[in-house]
Order: structure tokens, then sequence, then C-alpha cells
């Protein structure tokens, strides 16, 4: 009996040592809040679009949060439903509807599930964690979602590990429509690069729109993984001796919109300067920018205003510590108050100042056509923020900009002002307030749009119209609302400039020329957003950025922007012929 039992026990152990187990990895994404940032453990990688906070959910792409954690997406049109797959869970999506099926159980939401953000689909956070996830957080610090989600991983045997795949590295590569060009002919390149897992940047070396000089030209792509691997690839065209358009012309014509080119710096100043009927309008400007620096603890600006008002505040965290931003509206009255808010726009908190400009402006252009109409309830003694989609915590050395046009009928007490993180609400009040640096506004100006119509016909010869110079185009005036004093809104933020040309020739180009030096901003032309520049900035006099081209008829074109904090003043707007036919025709 026990030589039995004995050889019951060994079976036992020997077939121990050959049963599969399961164990679980936890891992963590790090989703910083207005940013396209994605920390996946120790690996970054950039989202399709920045992940966004809207009245309180955060969303951020479907697409990209599917390729972290190797979920598979599909679209079934028959149901025009987005379908999401990982391991046992399935999660089934329409866009912008509030509720969602998971594992065939409809799921009801009080906000939408998805959202369209600039042609990507975004996923509210709480639903993906409960469809793929574990747990969700917020990172105060870091003003990031934090989402922890869990992989099985099976061990084959109990005495083996399982195998990792090795990475591998990215396979760059790319093409272009030809391989010969004419001197002065557009090259279309498309990058085909790939990965096992990801790639999450590429660079190029040598990519030029077109080229002017005869002979072989080698163009190289770089591409890298989360795992910092790079690949490259390159390949040679040749250049003809033969030119099909001068190069002054062929940028004009091909550089895409949003995108610059070289100019000489002194000839935009030579070109006649187009005279405009002006009018000033709309609400007053409320300039909350000096000190621009933050240093502490501090209220930057506290007054009571009816009506309506734009607030223009551009801030910089000076500390060496997180800091947290009030913008808030309080009801003094013994009466229920209301605040629309018809248009909004920020940018930040962020590391580069011009990025930051620039995103402001672009997204408070994005609510002209598309008012947000948040209206804002006040009970009587009532304080609320009016943050909307904005970041109250700014890191050390980051800037954020916010407009907001605000309207009122009731006498209400607005404020700005700083903290650190574990300052109550309830001391901001008592704060000190900031004193002014001697480079910066604080003020109320009278205006915030100025409309300047043409009726002329333009662009049959190089032209300009310039703007905030302070003599061609005359600063802001306005007051210091604490000492009275006169203010001068140097470069006129915070004005919304509405330019109307009613008649440009057919084949004019419309470009931006700085001429204070660096500009980064955005311009809504025809109904549509131009990020100047798509992947940066203008650095000065000797660059020109495309917002527009017209076709082979004149055409009204109505131009709409805001001078963009963190860049610089002023600008020309230049309007020029394009010179139809190529040199080959010409000749013919």
């Amino acid at each position: 009996m026990k030589r039995l039992c004995l050889l019951f026990i060994c079976s036992l152990l020997f077939f121990a040592t050959n049963i599969n187990v399961s164990a679980k990895e936890f891992h963590r994404l790090v989703l910083p809040i207005n940013t396209k940032q994605i920390y996946h453990d120790n690996a970054f990688s950039v989202s399709q679009t920045e992940h966004l906070n809207e009245n309180g959910t955060s969303y951020a792409s479907l697409r990209s949060l599917a390729n972290e954690l190797r979920a598979t997406l599909t679209y079934d049109s028959s149901n025009k439903q987005y379908v999401v797959t990982r391991g046992e869970s399935t999660l089934r999506l329409q866009q912008g509807k509030k509720g969602y099926i998971l594992n065939d159980q409809y799921v009801s939401s009080n906000v939408p599930t998805t959202i369209n953000k600039d042609g990507s689909l975004l996923i509210q956070l709480k639903v993906f964690t409960e469809a793929f996830a574990d747990f969700i957080g917020f990172d105060k610090e870091r003003n990031a979602i934090v989402i922890t989600y869990s992989q099985v991983v099976s061990g084959g045997s109990t005495n083996s590990k399982p195998e990792v795949p090795k990475n591998q590295t990215p396979n760059a590569f790319f093409r272009t429509d030809k391989d010969s060009y004419k001197m002065g002919e557009p090259i279309y390149y498309e990058g085909l690069s790939s990965d096992d897992k990801k790639v999450v940047r590429s660079e190029w070396v040598n990519q030029k729109l077109g080229f002017f000089t005869p002979g072989p030209q080698t163009i190289t792509i770089k591409a890298w993984d989360a795992e910092g691997l790079m690949g490259q690839y390159s390949k040679t065209i040749t250049i003809e001796d033969e030119l099909l358009y001068p190069e002054d012309e062929f940028y004009k014509r091909f550089t895409a919109l949003g995108d610059k080119f070289d100019v000489n710096s002194g000839n935009a100043l030579t070109y006649p300067i187009i005279e405009s009927q002006m009018k000033e309008q709309g609400y007053k400007v409320v300039r909350v920018n000096s000190p621009e620096q933050i240093t502490g603890e501090n209220i930057h600006y506290q007054y009571s205003l009816s009506g309506a008002q734009r607030f223009a505040i551009h801030k910089q965290n000076g500390t060496d510590k997180p800091i947290t931003l009030h913008f808030t509206v309080h009801n003094p009255s013994d009466k229920t108050a209301t605040v629309k808010i018809p248009h909004y726009g920020s940018g930040g908190p962020y590391l580069y100042i011009y990025q930051v400009g620039k995103n402001a402006v672009g997204r408070f252009l994005e609510t002209l056509d598309r008012p947000l109409n948040e209206t804002i309830t006040l009970k009587p003694g009532e304080t609320k923020s009016l943050l909307l989609n904005t970041s109250e915590t700014i890191m050390p050395k980051d800037t954020v900009t916010i407009y907001a046009d605000v309207e009122s009928d009731s006498l209400l007490t607005y404020t700005v002002a700083t903290t650190y993180s574990n300052t109550p609400k309830e001391k901001i009040n008592k704060l000190p307030y900031a004193e002014r640096d001697e480079y910066h506004n604080l003020g109320h100006f009278y205006y915030s749009e100025r409309v300047m119509t043409v009726d002329e016909q333009v662009g049959n010869e190089k032209e300009r119209i310039v703007i905030g110079d302070g003599k061609v185009d005359t600063f802001q005036l306005g007051f210091d609302p604490y000492t009275n004093h006169t203010e001068v809104n140097a470069g006129n933020h915070g004005i919304l400039y509405n330019i109307s040309l009613k008649d440009v020739a057919a084949d004019s180009v419309i470009t931006i020329n700085p001429r204070g030096g660096s500009y980064a901003g955005a311009f809504y032309v025809n109904g549509k957003i131009v990020d100047i520049t798509n992947n940066g900035l203008i650095e000065g006099p000797a660059q020109s950025g495309v917002i527009y081209r017209t076709g082979k008829f004149s055409e009204r074109v109505q131009i709409q922007f805001m001078p963009a904090a963190g860049s610089n003043m002023p600008i020309n707007l230049l309007i020029e012929p394009i010179k139809v036919e190529p040199v080959e025709n010409e000749e013919n």
C-alpha cells in the first residue's frame, strides 16, 4: 500500500512540472491632458490627437488606445458601429451616441461615449477602462489620466518563463511619384514606414518640395519605435537640366497651406500698402498679462463687471513648483445669475510658448461659427470656475493662454488668481495682488473686433496689409482698472481681426510675413482653420507662410484671426499674383 501511495505522489510531481499556468502582468498608460503624449510603462509614443477633458469627461483617441493595448478595431458599416475587441471583451460604439454595447449588453451614458476631433474618433476613457482595463485614476501633479490594465501571461510549464518576442528595428521606407524631375517641378513623397509595434517618430533629410540644381539628390527617411530603435531608408532621384518653374514662382504656387518658404526679408516692405475701411466693434477686452510670470500665490485680476467682455489671459509659471490657476466668476447679489460663454479657446499648459498661443487662437476661431452656448448658473453667493477644457495645473516653466467671451446681465466678480496645489480656495480672496511688470498689459480695452474692408480688386500686383505696427494699424487704447492710467495694447492682443477682401484676383496667393520676429498663429480663411505653421513657426521676415490661394476665377476672401500670444508683431499680409504658365509653355 505504501508503494502504491509513493508511486501516486511521484506521478503527481511529474505531471505538475508540465502544467500550464497563467499569471497577470499589470501595465500602466499615462495620458497628460491637452497633449498627445502617451507613456506606456517605460515607453513613450504619440497619440493621433490630444487627450481632452470635455466638461469633466476625459477622452482620448480610440485608435491610439487600441494600438497600445493591441486590441482589434474595425468598422461595421451595416450597423455604423466601431467594434473594439481585446481578449474576451467586445465593445461596440456609434459616433456621437451616449450609449454603447459591451459584450452584447447595452449600457446607457449621460454624456457622449465618443466625440470627433479634427477627423479623429475619441472615446470616453471611463468606457474604455470598463471594457478593457482594470483601474482609472488622475495624477494631479502631472495633470494626467492614468489607466492600469492587466495582461494574462501564459507560462507554458512551471519550469519555464514565457518567451518575449525580440523587438524589431522599424522598416523605414518612402516612395516618390517619379524618379526624375525637372528643376522647379514639385515632388510628391509618400511615407510608408512600419514597425512590429508602432512607429512613434519620423525624420526626413533633404526632403524638399523641389530642387533647382541639376544632378542627383538623395533623400533619407528615419523611423523610430517606442523602444528607441531606428531604421532608415534612402533614395536618390535625378534633377534634369531643364527648368519648369523659377524658384520664387514655384514656392508661391506649390507650398501647402499652412507651410512656409524662404523669401527676401526686405522685399515685402517695398509692396504698396492696401488701404481699407475700418471700424471697431464688439465686447470690451480684459487683458490679464501683467505680470506675465507667476511668482507665487497672488490675485492677478479681480473686478466686478456686467455685460459682455473678452478675457485674454496669458501666464507662465516662473516658480519651481506646480501652480493652480483659478479663473472664476462670483455672484455677490441675492438673485440667481447666469453667465454665457459663446466663444472660448485655450492653449497649454505647455512648455513651448509659441505653440500655446497658436493653439489658443485656433480653438477660439473654431467656436466663431459653432458657438459653445455654455451657460453657467450662479446661486446667490456662489463661485464657479470659467475654465473650459483647460487644465488648472501649470507645471514649472509651462505657459497657458486663454481667450474667453463671457456675457451676463448681472454685476459679477471675475477673478484670475494663482495658488499652490494644497491652498484652500477659501483663501484666494485674501491673497495679495501681483505686482505688474514693465512690459506687459493689465487693462480694460474698449472693443474686441477690428473690421477691415477692401472693396477694390487686389492680387494683380504685389501688395500688403499691415497688421499691428502701431502706425498704419494703430494700437488699441484702454486703462488700468486699478490706477485708471492709460494702457496701450501693443500688438492688439485679444482683438479679433475680421478682414474682408471683396475681390481677390484669380491665381493669387496670400501669405503671412512677420516683421517683428518669429510668429506662430492660426487664421480662419473662408471657413477653414489654417495653422501657421503646420509643424512649427515662421522664424522671421525671411520666411512667409501660405494661408490661401485663389483659383481660376476671382474670389471674395474672408480672413479672421487674433494676434497670437507668445509671437511677435507686427505682421504683413501679402497678396501676390502667381505666374500661371510654366517656363516650357512660354517658349512654345
